[in-house]
């Protein structure tokens, strides 16, 4: 008996225990005080990872092949510094009048720059300068790499491009959640897509061991090279469930899309880990 009720001590200490550290980092808040937040901010982070050696997938005939390892992540926060009470999440359904009146019930939050923005973007195209643009911090480690032959008894000849760089890129001031918290849902929207690479730039270097090859290296803007909420990511920010807690974190993936909109070809996927917090993310140094 003795060691039953010790054995059912420990338990209760571990399940405690356990509760304590999961809420370390989010601390429950009652449903007035989330849908009374003056702002929200919106944190993220998208990792766009794929991986494929030789021999998995040549060309029928045999003369080409490919090869490649990469790791692209994006990191960045949205301020929604407006607060739209009122406001329903199209996912759940259009509310009728009596649900309308619930307190507490819809809220809403959307980004706006600030009201002088307009006035100071006149003057400073650049983005790093803007207040009408955000910084995103991005790293890109690529390697593909390519051989190919003229006949199935010849050797191959390999060629290789690496692009690699981290920096500081731009996306316009954008975006909105609007939250449910009865159902505790919310949808997610209107984040900008698209960047601009500012002034930092990618190395991109090129080899071959074929004979006569010279080696090369060049410089590239990041846009084109960095993951983004695709419309597989912004159809899962849309109903997300989420728990009275602050802040609330939600892990998301979906295949990377491919240039005609379906999954990408290289069947590569983006992971999207997002942070829905009352208080801003810590600074962080530069991306240099």
């Amino acid at each position: 008996m003795a060691s039953n009720r010790w054995t059912t001590v420990v338990a209760s200490f571990l399940l405690v225990s356990g509760a304590l550290i999961a809420q370390a980092g989010a601390a429950p808040v009652d449903k007035k005080t989330f849908a009374g937040r003056p702002a929200m901010y919106l944190q993220f982070e998208l990792t766009h990872t794929g991986a494929r050696e030789f021999g998995v997938a040549p060309t029928q005939d045999g003369l080409r092949d490919a090869a490649w390892r990469f790791t692209k992540t994006v990191r960045f926060e949205v301020p929604l510094n407006m607060a739209t009470p009122g406001a329903f999440p199209p996912s759940a359904g259009t509310p009728s009048v009596t649900e309308m009146g619930e307190e507490d019930r819809f809220i809403g939050w959307m980004a706006t720059p600030d009201p002088d923005a307009s006035e100071d973007a006149v003057g400073n195209p650049d983005p790093a300068k803007n207040p009408m643009f955000l910084p995103v911090s991005y790293s890109v480690d690529d390697v593909h790499r390519s051989r190919y032959r003229d006949s199935p008894d010849q050797g191959w000849g390999t060629q290789a491009t690496t692009t690699k760089g981290t920096g500081t890129a731009y996306i316009p001031v954008s975006g909105m959640m609007i939250c449910d918290l009865k159902k505790l849902v919310c949808d997610i929207a209107n984040v900008a897509g698209g960047y601009n690479g500012g002034k930092d730039r990618l190395t991109v270097a090129t080899s071959s061991d074929v004979p006569g090859f010279e080696p090369k290296t060049d410089q590239a803007a990041p846009d084109n090279y960095l993951p983004g909420i695709s419309a597989a990511l912004g159809k899962q920010l849309s109903g997300m469930s989420i728990s009275l807690v602050d802040p609330i974190t939600k892990t998301f993936t979906a295949p990377a899309p491919g240039p005609t909109g379906g999954p990408h070809p290289d069947g590569s996927t983006v992971t999207l880990k997002l942070t829905v917090s009352s208080k801003p993310a810590p600074k962080t140094a530069p991306a240099k």
